[in-house]
């Protein structure tokens, strides 16, 4: 019975998440994490963080939270991405999620924060995006691009 609800928890999360609805989406990944038996998979909880990053943004946005909880939200996702990576071993669809979180990372920093940091988000992004795109020999359309995007942002930021 709680691996079905279990089952049916993801599921649920990745349909909300399909939605937009992210704070539905975080909820079930959530009730799925705290789940007695824990019968998830890796991808589930890259998605939650996807999911939360996208949350901690709109929230953000919303006026609903602080600028200081977002960015210790979203620097927590990036740290448990990061340690999937050490843990599990390094793939595309982790680097680009951690340079998604550093994408989000940097629209928060906007206009609140030294250019300093917010070029630090910027290139932490690029090389995020370089290692996923690299992973996938250059032939996921999605690092690529963001890789050759961003540096192209970063050039002309810096002049």
């Amino acid at each position: 019975r709680d691996m079905l609800t279990d089952q049916i928890q993801e599921l649920s999360a990745s349909i909300y998440a399909g939605l937009q609805e992210y704070e539905k989406s975080c909820d079930c990944y959530e009730n799925l994490l705290k789940s007695k038996k824990s019968e998830f998979t890796i991808r589930s909880f890259e998605k939650y963080c996807n999911t939360l990053a996208k949350l901690t943004l709109q929230k953000f946005d919303a006026g609903k939270i602080e600028l200081k909880e977002a960015l210790k939200t979203i620097d927590k996702v990036i740290t448990d991405l990061g340690g999937l990576a050490t843990h599990f071993g390094q793939n595309a669809e982790r680097w680009s999620l951690i340079g998604s979180a550093y994408k989000r990372k940097m629209h928060l920093l906007r206009g609140a924060a030294t250019d300093h940091d917010i070029m630090e988000a910027l290139a932490q992004s690029i090389h995020a995006y370089k290692e996923a795109s690299k992973l996938s020999d250059n032939k996921d359309a999605y690092p690529l691009t963001n890789w050759l995007t961003l540096t192209q942002n970063q050039l002309l930021q810096e002049g």
